[in-house]
């Protein structure tokens, strides 16, 4: 079984009780519902003409990147051009030249500073652009960086077009391989991915290779903090993070080793290539190998699938063209990604020759991990705050959480106002951390009502979690915590004016052996029957403190009987799965539309 440490805990949703569609295919096996993709320049015909949206042609759109005034620039690998994409969606040639082969499929690369038209690239790929506007280029096949000024003029800035190399130094003597990504910090030092790893040319010119980072590299993006410049990279491996105190740390491709974190739900990261980065710990990324678009919240390791067919497919079958949601949508060979100023991304849609943009990120709820400067409650919005660890957000987004199926089914409760519901996950925690997490959160303002999940992980010694009799022997020592700590965190919410449910949740093994079958079937025991007690004492230690209660054991027992039952875990990760938490979402939900506690607060925080 997967080692996951002390598992964690609440969470809170709600559903409109007849909204849950009994589907067995979770949101891993479809792209985003709620972006949308649309055409922003390119008509799909090979070639290099400038015009209108829908009239400019591309060969291959590689790199993309935005200025501040929105304009977008485009490397057009194929056409060996630098384009640029007006706000108004028409296209114009900014430099390169070169005519197209015989087949007219391609333009031959060459090597030539100068302005405009005079210049030659061989292969541009990812672009950078400083805070004075001076656009770099990676000229993948001249092994060099080349800088255009906003008269179209080129040069090259670094690296040498007849050797491929790794030496570092002044900028003018250094070499590089392929460089393939760039990305710009706030004090105008450059970031190249390129075959040996990630480099930097800074400000003052001198080129270092930097430590932490993989062969093979692809893309690069790089965030500006109060305490450095924090650098995500794409490589063969798969991603890198390094944190301005040189810490790094990997989502690996496959095989990682003991370094290399892994995705919630077990899901496979695929193959990242360029890289979009939103602030210091959430990214967007093209897979070219499987034609989507992905999206990382780096700290929470959730992976969500934005657009195209979320499968490891090499033989191409999940790639074509398509506009719409991003569960329609469809993308071929999808290279370049860049972030506008109001969130929505660009991807320069190689095969498909046109450029796309992906829009209605929401990126508002994304869980908060660990945070204790929580956004203060007001008096026009009722508040219900989620904390716990892993079980509280698990392996999805936003619209099929528990969180936001409960709040999309409290919106329109009686006498609710503007309901909000916003989840606070403190990873690997346990049920005493948990409870405190609420005291702080509480005495911060964060909300009117809070919801706490308790369920065997939280309880369980060190990180053995199959063990139930070894609990249930030790229900004599834990239980009285338990209810001790319940009835102190009940007081202390009553005096700030807060409400407070706690619901009981098994984990698969307390239930059925068939629940999350597959490490049980793997593991040296087999599987067991599950042990009933375990959940009388668990649930007897929260009733005896008198706290609101919602005894879920019994619900996942009934559906376990039901002849239309799905999953209610995940067949390796034991984390609930979609059912499972449109099931916890429809039970919290009918107490909360029972209750209406917003009714009875006297004011809120």
């Amino acid at each position: 079984m997967k080692n996951i440490s002390r598992f964690g805990i609440a969470s809170l949703c709600c559903v409109a009780l007849c909204s849950i569609p009994a589907r067995a295919d979770g949101p891993d096996l479809v792209g985003s519902p709620e972006v949308r993709v649309t055409t922003i320049s390119g008509s799909g015909v090979t070639g290099m003409a400038d015009g209108a949206r829908q009239q400019a042609e591309f060969i291959e759109p590689f790199g993309v990147v935005y200025d501040d005034t929105g304009r977008l620039y485009v490397s057009d690998r194929g056409a060996q051009r630098i384009r640029i994409v007006e706000r108004d969606g028409s296209t114009r040639t900014l430099a390169g030249s070169g005519p197209l082969t015989a087949d007219g499929l391609w333009v031959q690369g060459g090597y030539r500073d100068g302005v405009g038209r005079e210049a030659r690239f061989n292969g541009p790929a990812g672009l950078a652009i400083a805070r004075d506007g001076t656009l770099y280029v990676a000229d993948a096949n001249n092994h060099c960086i080349r800088r255009i000024d906003a008269r179209g003029g080129v040069s090259t800035y670094a690296g040498r077009a007849d050797i491929a190399g790794h030496n570092d130094g002044p900028r003018a003597s250094a070499t590089f391989d392929r460089p393939t990504g760039l990305a710009i910090d706030r004090a105008g030092n450059l970031y190249v991915a390129d075959f040996f790893g990630i480099r930097m040319i800074a400000h003052t010119g001198a080129v270092a290779t930097l430590q932490g980072f993989g062969s093979g590299a692809f893309g690069v993006s790089v965030v500006s903090t109060p305490s450095g410049t924090v650098i995500f990279a794409a490589d063969e491996r798969g991603l890198t993070r390094r944190k301005p105190d040189g810490s790094v740390e990997r989502f690996s491709t496959a095989g990682g080793g003991s370094e290399s974190r892994d995705i919630q739900g077990e899901e496979p990261l695929g193959h990242p290539f360029a890289i979009a980065a939103f602030d210091d710990h959430s990214i967007a990324f093209t897979d070219v190998r499987a034609n989507t678009v992905r999206y990382l919240n780096w700290a929470a390791g959730d992976l969500q699938t934005l657009a195209g067919v979320p499968t490891d497919d090499g033989a191409g079958s999940a790639g074509g063209y398509r506009d719409g949601a991003g569960t329609y949508a469809r993308f071929d060979v999808p290279l370049g990604i860049a972030m506008g100023s109001d969130g929505s991304l660009v991807v320069a849609d190689g095969a498909n020759k046109r450029l796309r943009k992906i829009t209605n990120l929401d990126r508002a709820h994304d869980a908060q991990l660990g945070s204790v400067s929580p956004q203060r409650s007001n008096r026009s919005t009722y508040r219900i705050a989620f904390v716990g660890n892993s079980f509280l957000w698990q392996y999805t987004r936003w619209s099929d959480s528990i969180q936001g199926i409960v709040e999309n089914a409290l919106s329109t409760a009686q006498g609710a106002g503007r309901i909000a519901v916003d989840p606070y996950v403190f990873p690997g925690s346990a049920f005493g951390a948990d409870e405190q997490y609420v005291e702080v959160l509480a005495r911060g303002g964060a909300a009117n009502f809070y919801v706490l999940n308790i369920n065997p992980g939280n309880i369980y010694p060190a990180s053995d979690l199959t063990n139930a009799a070894r609990l249930d022997a030790l229900a004599p020592s834990w239980k009285p915590q338990v209810t001790a700590t319940l009835r102190k965190l009940s007081h202390v919410l009553e005096g700030l004016h807060a409400g407070l449910l706690v619901y009981t949740t098994p984990l698969p093994q307390n239930v059925s052996p068939v629940e999350n079958a597959w490490p049980q079937l793997l593991s040296r025991e087999g599987q067991s029957p599950p042990d009933d007690q375990l959940g009388i004492n668990l649930n007897s230690a929260v009733r005896e403190s008198g706290v609101n209660m919602l005894d879920l054991w019994t619900v996942f027992a009934g559906d376990l009987k039901s002849p239309q039952h799905l999953p209610l875990f995940g067949t390796s990760d034991v984390h609930f799965s979609y059912h499972g938490r449109a099931v916890v979402a429809r039970e919290i939900t009918k107490w909360f539309q029972q209750r209406r506690p917003w009714l009875f607060q006297s004011g809120n925080r």
